[in-house]
C-alpha cells in the first residue's frame, strides 16, 4: 500500500505473532523515500524450519489498493489467497485475472465500525490475515498490547480492529491456508532487525561509545543505542558530520574506549582519511558501512552490497583492516 497506511507497524505485528507461534522468520520491508504515497511493502515469510532469505511466491496478499494487484500479480499462484478492499478503492477483481482466491475485505468500513480512525484499516487486514494462516488471535492480542504498551486507547482500538478482520473473513467463508499448532517459543526467535542484531553484538563485545552523523540505511543503530543508552551504560553522540564522527570514535579508541561508528557510502567516502589515520596509529576503529544501492547519493531506504571492493581497498597505501 502507500507510505503512511501504517504498513510497517502492521508487518512487524505479524511477524512478532508469527514468531510467538514459535516459527522462524524472515522480514523484507521495501518503501521509497517519501512520507506519504509511493509503493510500500512489507513481506514475512515465516515457517517451523530456518530461513535466510526472502522469496518471490507470495501465499497471502493484502492489497490495500488497486496498485498491490497490479504490482504483485506475478508473485501469485493457483494457491494463494488475495485480501482486498472493494469498497474503498471501487475494485472490480475480475479485471485483474488474477490467480489463486480473493476475499473483499471491507477495512476501512470495519476500522470505522470499532471507533478506529482510517489507518487502522491495516490492523483489519491484519486480523483476518491470522485467520487465513490459521493463526492464534489471541496471541495477536498479547503482541499488540506490548508493542503499544502504556497507550491504553490504541491498544484496545487495534484490538477491536483486529477482531473484526478475523470474524469478518470467518463469516464470508474462507478457509484457513493451514493450520498452526504453536509450537515453543524460544530466546532464540526473538524478532530484530539487521542494525538492531549488529547494536547487540557491538554490546555484547563490550563497546562504550557510539558516534555517528544519521545516514539510512544505518540510522537505526544510532537510535537504537540512543534509546538504551542509560540502561547499557555506554556513551552515544549525535555528531555535525561524519568527518567529526570517525575522529571521535578515534580520539577515545586512544583513550583506551572501545567504539564503533556507522554509516552509509556516501557517508564512508568522508571517513577515509581518518581510517588511513587509524592504520598509521595502529588506533583500533570499528565502522559500520550500511550499503545503499547506486552512486553519489543513492538510493536512500535500500540496502546492497556494492561497496565491498570500496571497503577493501579505501585510503591510501596498505595497512590491516577486516570487512566482514
Amino acid at each position: 500500500g502507500y507510505a503512511g497506511e501504517g504498513i510497517m507497524t502492521t508487518g512487524l505485528l505479524f511477524s512478532k505473532t508469527a514468531s510467538r507461534h514459535g516459527w522462524y522468520i524472515f522480514d523484507y520491508p521495501e518503501y521509497p523515500s517519501l512520507i506519504r504515497g509511493g509503493h510500500n511493502t512489507y513481506q514475512v515469510h515465516a515457517g517451523k524450519n530456518h530461513i535466510h532469505s526472502q522469496k518471490i511466491a507470495l501465499n497471502l496478499l493484502v492489497a490495500l489498493n488497486r496498485d498491490a494487484l497490479e504490482f504483485h500479480r506475478d508473485e501469485l499462484d493457483e494457491n494463494s489467497l488475495i485480501i482486498y478492499d472493494q469498497e474503498d478503492d471501487n475494485i472490480d477483481i475480475e479485471k485483474y485475472n488474477l490467480p489463486g482466491k480473493s476475499a473483499n475485505l471491507p477495512m476501512i468500513r470495519l476500522a470505522s465500525e470499532v471507533g478506529g480512525e482510517r489507518v487502522m484499516g491495516n490492523n483489519v487486514a491484519l486480523g483476518a490475515s491470522i485467520f487465513a494462516l490459521g493463526l492464534d488471535l489471541g496471541i495477536l492480542d498479547q503482541v499488540i498490547a506490548d508493542v503499544f504498551a502504556g497507550k491504553k486507547e490504541i491498544i484496545n482500538l487495534n484490538q477491536k480492529a483486529a477482531k473484526a478482520g478475523y470474524d469478518y473473513i470467518q463469516k464470508s467463508g474462507v478457509r484457513p491456508l493451514i493450520g498452526v499448532e504453536p509450537l515453543k517459543p524460544t530466546a532464540d526467535l526473538a524478532p530484530m532487525t539487521g542494525n538492531e542484531a549488529i547494536a547487540l553484538g557491538a554490546l555484547a563485545g563490550g563497546l562504550q561509545f557510539y558516534v555517528a552523523y544519521p545516514m539510512t540505511p544505518s540510522s537505526s543503530i544510532l537510535h537504537f543505542l540512543a534509546e538504551t543508552a542509560r540502561m547499557t551504560k555506554i556513551v552515544v553522540k549525535h555528531a555535525e558530520d561524519e568527518i567529526s564522527a570517525a575522529n571521535m570514535a578515534l580520539g577515545a579508541s586512544f583513550a583506551g574506549v572501545r567504539s564503533m561508528v556507522a554509516t552509509s557510502g556516501g557517508g564512508f567516502c568522508y571517513m577515509v582519511e581518518a581510517l588511513g589515520e587509524s592504520g598509521v596509529s595502529e588506533l583500533p576503529l570499528v565502522i559500520v558501512e550500511s550499503m545503499r544501492p547506486g552512486p553519489a547519493l543513492g538510493m536512500p531506504t535500500w540496502t546492497a552490497q556494492s561497496d565491498l571492493k570500496f571497503l577493501i581497498n579505501a585510503s591510501h597505501d596498505e595497512f590491516f583492516r577486516k570487512p566482514i
